[in-house]
């Protein structure tokens, strides 16, 4: 684990009206935590079950900080509740100029917004991929 202690600055001049998450500006820790799989040859089933155990361990500190957030870039795809966890109360607002702007989904990630309009074909449950056919959901 890293962590690293944040303090948001406040600049007047700057709006506050953005999509960084609120949590950015009330934090005080920012913890990552790396998942290893052990080999060059791990398995397609050992990466899946070890990022099923990282999701799974993270669920106390999700439950001990109600609110909170990642970072986006830090963040895992595999992230239950990628709405909450990268853009908080943020994310309705978001979504709705995410349908006006780009309403057939020309920019799309696996935790972007709106992405859960989406699903990628051959994925193996847990696997950090996006390799496979992107499809809309209907």
């Amino acid at each position: 684990m890293q962590a690293f202690n944040i303090k948001a600055g406040a600049n007047p001049r700057v709006s506050q009206d953005n999509a960084a998450h609120p949590a950015w500006r009330d934090t005080v820790l920012f913890a990552m935590m790396a998942n290893a799989w052990g080999t060059e040859n791990a398995t397609t089933e050992t990466i899946a079950a070890r990022c099923q155990q990282l999701v799974e361990r993270l669920q106390p500190w999700r439950d001990v900080t109600p609110g909170a957030g990642s970072y986006l870039n830090e963040g895992d795809i595999n992230e239950p509740d990628f709405q909450q966890a990268f853009y908080g109360a943020n994310y309705p607002r978001l979504y709705r100029l995410k349908q006006r702007y780009d309403p057939t989904g020309t920019f799309y990630a696996a935790t972007a917004v709106g992405s859960e309009d989406w699903y990628v074909t051959d994925q193996v449950p847990f696997y950090p991929t996006t390799n496979g056919r992107l499809c809309r959901k209907s």
